[in-house]
């Protein structure tokens, strides 16, 4: 499998383009990508979609916001309480307090049976690594990370997938 940048940002592939509008994601059966259309709307279990999305900041609640309207299951986690009360004021999901490296927050957060997970914390470190756990440990179909620092690919970018993420992020 090869890991693909997506050098537009997370906002024109998951969930909204910058004016807000909904976009559609794709995935079939098999949970490969269709081209660059992206929808999935039944998940691996046969019911609604369950994506886990690590990060309460800005673009976490925007894109729980967006995966809500399409009547997906969302999670948040964050290890800032506050972001948490914030998050579930705002969306209508739940939201828990904790660590994305940490093997008990992430099987409480439901991580065994998610059919996404995306990182998107302010730091490219922590989206790398529990992006590793969820694919390598809950065997979540579909990771995405976003990473600011491009160098962790380096000069020619990344080739092959780097510790199971489907796809890296560049905001």
């Amino acid at each position: 499998m090869q890991l693909k940048l997506i050098a537009n940002g997370v906002w024109d592939r998951i969930g909204a383009n910058h004016e807000g509008r909904t976009k559609e994601f794709a995935v079939d059966e098999k949970k490969r990508i269709e081209g660059s259309r992206i929808s999935v709307f039944v998940g691996r279990d046969g019911h609604r979609m369950k994506v886990v999305i690590l990060g309460a900041g800005r673009r976490g609640i925007r894109l729980a916001k967006h995966l809500v309207e399409e009547n997906k299951d969302v999670i948040i986690i964050d290890e800032d309480v506050d972001d948490v009360n914030n998050a579930m004021s705002r969306v209508d999901c739940l939201a828990i307090t904790g660590s994305g490296t940490n093997l008990d927050d992430l099987r409480e957060a439901g991580l065994a049976d998610a059919d996404a997970f995306i990182a998107l914390t302010g730091s490219d470190e922590t989206n790398l690594v529990s992006c590793g756990i969820a694919a390598s440990e809950f065997k979540v179909p579909l990771t995405i990370a976003s990473i600011r620092n491009l160098s962790y690919g380096g000069s020619n970018g990344v080739t092959h997938s780097l510790m199971g993420i489907t796809y890296i992020v560049n905001p």
